[in-house]
């Protein structure tokens, strides 16, 4: 029998307990059927689903409506498309009426500014607008309506081979965007200053291809990773790919791994000791956390918290290993 993963097993519990079959009986009727198809093998997602149904029991409406709509740009096929599209307007008409979020007037004046200088509004992604520069990119620009301000991430991405009528549904997602930026307007000045720069960086690349606008990425990439290469390199680490590795003693090694998320472009950061035969002949093994975040928008940072990401790194998680072992040795 095959063995279970922690994520499979807590999706086993949630969808077959006897106490979440009756707490849920009213949902499951109405889309169980459409789960079992559409998350067939996706635990993660099962779970994540489940919590939604937690916010409409919970009656937080908005919560749970904007929930449904992230689950667009996960979606791998037209069925399942259309599937999550029934789901999305059977719980308007049905569980959640009249509950759609008000936009505030600065988000309604951005959203009418960019449709009237050509942008595009992704179907099921709310603030998602893009418009298309060379055959292969578009310009994305992604509005949060927040409280106080609107939270502007911009920049370009690569339109998915075969995948035009899906992107012009889900647009680009802020976590796979492949240049991206991010602003806030706090107040009407800052609109200004916002509309200009972001202006400013459309016209700069609005004319690079494909292959342009991944090599930009790519040297944004670089100079993001050699942030830690400074630090790491004086210590006695050595480089190949994105992982510096500083052998301990004959045997054990301690290795610091910039490890790329297999479903965005985010980055995680592992500090391991390990054999120096066998990287996965681990002895130990953490996750580098900051602010209670383990997985970090490189692109969306600031320089600065780009260098207290560093710090957090050297300090918290890898001087205390060399020390260890150096007091071992």
């Amino acid at each position: 029998m095959k063995k279970m993963n922690p994520a499979e097993l807590f999706a086993e519990k949630i969808f077959k307990a006897p106490d979440f079959q009756e707490k849920w009986k009213t949902y499951l009727e109405a889309f169980g059927n459409d789960i079992e198809l559409l998350f067939p093998e996706k635990y993660k997602t099962r779970v994540t689903f489940a919590s939604v149904l937690q916010e409409i029991c919970d009656e937080k409406f908005e919560e749970a409506l904007s929930s449904l709509k992230g689950f667009f740009p996960s979606c791998s096929s037209e069925e399942e498309t259309k599937i999550l599209s029934r789901l999305t307007e059977e719980c308007k008409k049905k569980i959640l009426p009249g509950t759609e979020p008000q936009k505030s007037e600065r988000y309604r004046r951005y959203r009418e500014t960019l449709l009237s200088k050509g942008f595009s509004e992704a179907k099921w992604q709310d603030g998602h607008f893009f418009r298309k520069t060379t055959e292969k990119v578009a310009f994305a620009v992604n509005l949060d309506d927040e409280e106080f301000c609107v939270t502007v991430v911009y920049g370009f991405t690569v339109i998915p081979t075969g995948g035009e009528e899906w992107f012009a549904e889900n647009g680009a997602d802020t976590d796979t965007c492949h240049i991206r930026n991010i602003l806030c307007a706090w107040d009407e000045t800052g609109e200004n200053e916002a509309g200009q720069t972001i202006s400013d960086f459309y016209h700069q690349y609005k004319n690079a291809s494909k292959d342009e606008i991944l090599a930009l990425k790519k040297e944004r990439e670089k100079a993001f990773l050699a942030h830690f290469a400074v630090v790491l390199k004086p210590l006695g680490f050595k480089k190949k790919r994105t992982k510096w590795t500083k052998e301990l003693d004959g045997e054990r090694a301690l290795s610091f791994e910039a490890q790329k998320s297999a479903y965005s472009d985010q980055y995680y950061f592992n500090v391991t000791v390990h054999s120096v035969l066998d990287f996965y002949e681990r002895k130990s093994y953490e996750r580098v956390v900051m602010h209670d975040s383990d997985i970090y928008n490189w692109q969306l940072m600031t320089e600065e918290q780009i260098k207290n990401l560093v710090q957090c790194s050297l300090k918290e998680y890898i001087e205390p290993e060399l020390k260890k072992w150096s007091e071992n040795s």
